[in-house]
Parts: C-alpha cells; structure tokens; sequence
C-alpha cells in the first residue's frame, strides 16, 4: 500500500504537511470512495460530492484545496490525469500466463518471444513475430508476417491479416480487423473491377483501437496509425490514411481513403472524413461533423444538426423551400436580345 509521500513522489504533486505516511489501498469516486481511498476533485459539478467525501485523500487542484472537508489531499495541475496514472498503479491489469497453449495452432516458423502468451484456438500463421511479453488472446488470428510488439495485447477475435505490423504496449480489443482490403473498385463498361491493395498497415507503439474497429491496408503503400493513438470502437478507417502521433478518434467516426490526420487532433464521435483530405495538427472536429474539406492546424469545426421535434424539423424544411422559391423568383430575369 503507498503512502501520499510515495505516490507524490512517483506521480508528482504536493501532499498536504505531516500526511506523507497516509496509506492508500484503492482509488475511487467522490460518492463511493471510503478509508483508505483515494478521489479526485475538479469541476464545481462534484462540489457537493466533495464535501460528503469519506475518502483518506482527494487529489484536488490547488485553487480548490480549501472546499474539501479532509485535511489530507494531493495538490496537482491535472487531478485528473494524475487519477487515471494512480488507478493503473494500484489496479493494474492482470499479466496473461506465458506460455503457448495446447489447443492454439502455431506456425514452426513463427517467433514466439520470452514471456508471451498464446491462448486457446489463437492462430499464428507462418513467418509471424509475438514479441517478448506479448499476449494473444483466444481465437485470434495472426497472419502470415504479421509482427507484434513486445507487452502488446492482442484481445480475442481480432483477426490481423497478412503483414500487418503492431508496435509495443499497444491495446487491441476483441473482434478488430486490420489490414482487409480497402473498398477500392475501377467501373470498366458494365463491370467493377477490383483494384488490388498490395500495402499493408503499419501501427505504432502505446496504440489502443476499440473494440470491432476495422482498419484497411494500404493499396500501394501502408495504412499508418502513429504511436499513441487512441482509438474508440466501431471506428471505420480506410485504405491509406495517416493518423498523426497523440490523435483521439471516438466511436463510430469513418474515415476515407487517403485522408492525412495529423498530430494530436480530437475527433469526435459519428464523424465523417471525406477521402484525399489533410487534418491539420492540433485540429478538433465535433461530433457528428460531415468534413468535405481540408481543416488547418489548430482549427475547430462542428456541422452536427441538433435533433429537434419532427414536425419542427418538417416546418424548417417547408420555411427553406419557400424562402428558395422567392429568391428565385426575385433574381432579374435576363433580356434576350
């Protein structure tokens, strides 16, 4: 169990004076947390949670010190972001058991490194590479080529396909699929021809993709996804994009071919990127947004239509046909000569 002295002193932060030796055995929520927990204090929404709190210590910012009733606390720039590095210290996920399970198929030529983990009915194709300390979850597919780096958790159901690369530390949840072909077709007179794609998918490391998310391989060249980006469930990502190092990207957002985000941009849930567009670094696109055109750096954009009452959606479009209609009418009409 750490003490506050050991948690500042691993975490940063400042404890409150003569409280070093307090003992935390577990992180918790304002309303829940009890002796030997720890919270965390930041807006004024949980200001009546805080007063109430039975926590040991709050991790508080230092301008809110004085509304928390416990004399013990940790004062930080982001009591938030030093919660979520607390939970994982306290909490920290299960290690799989290393080893290769009977029941799992596992190529001669596969690299399995020290430490790895293989569960039942995983599959690793030829030539593959499970780096040390990896694990491969049940019913995961590793196909041929396919490298993945060290302390990497392959979660089960994932299917990789040929060649695709991960890095290290990276997070992959049940039933992703990297490196399908992307929706590329050529029309010829009456018939689609298929455009084959030959790259492959290049993901970095500190990755998490969401559940059931699907990235495409590269037509030519790869699909890249840089270290440390984070990706929610549900997320479509086509053939040949490029994800920036840092980026946020919520669920359900699709991304079209050849679409550039750059660095440490948000992306909010439900959006649309058009194919062929740059991101710029730094960018933030709102939920829902339908992106047609290139964003800056640093630029912020939303198109989501807030829902309303159908039949006040339906006045709104009776209002707009008519408002066209007159600015029709009132256009000169030109003389012919």
């Amino acid at each position: 169990m750490p003490t506050l002295k050991e948690i500042t002193a691993r975490f940063g932060g400042e404890h409150s004076r003569d409280d070093g030796e307090v003992q935390i055995n577990a992180a918790a929520s304002l309303t829940n947390a009890g002796e030997g927990d720890i919270a965390f204090y930041e807006s004024r929404a949980g200001e009546r949670a805080l007063k109430q709190c039975n926590a040991s210590a709050i991790l508080i910012e230092r301008e809110h010190a004085d509304k928390t009733q416990k004399p013990k606390w940790i004062v930080a720039k982001s009591p938030r972001a030093h919660f979520a590095k607390l939970c994982n210290f306290l909490a920290p996920p299960p290690p799989p058991s290393p080893g290769v399970s009977p029941k799992a198929e596992v190529h001669d030529s596969a690299n399995i490194g020290g430490g790895a983990s293989i569960a039942p009915f995983a599959v690793v194709e030829s030539g593959a590479s499970i780096g040390d300390g990896a694990s491969i979850g049940a019913n995961a597919y590793i196909g041929k080529d396919c490298q993945v780096g060290e302390q990497t958790r392959i979660s089960p159901n994932v299917v990789l396909y040929h060649g695709v690369t991960i890095g290290a530390r990276c997070i992959v949840h049940a039933g992703v699929v990297i490196g399908a072909d992307g929706f590329g077709f050529v029309a010829d007179d009456n018939e689609q021809i298929k455009i084959p794609h030959k790259g492959g998918a290049s993901i970095g490391d500190n990755v998490e993709i969401g559940a059931n998310t699907c990235i495409d391989r590269g037509t030519l060249d790869d699909t890249v996804i840089a270290d440390g980006a984070k990706i929610d469930n549900l997320v479509q990502i086509g053939h040949n994009v490029k994800v920036g190092r840092g980026t946020v990207i919520c669920g359900c957002v699709g991304i079209a071919g050849s679409a550039t985000i750059g660095e440490f941009c948000v992306i909010g849930g439900a959006a649309d990127i058009n194919g062929h567009l740059t991101i710029g670094d730094n960018a933030v696109i709102g939920g829902s947004s339908a992106v047609v055109r290139d964003i800056a750096a640093g630029e912020t954009v939303s198109s989501v239509w807030p829902a309303v009452a159908a039949s006040k959606w339906r006045r709104y479009l009776a209002k707009w046909r008519r408002d066209s209609e007159q600015q029709q009418r009132r256009k000169p009409q030109r003389i012919k000569q």
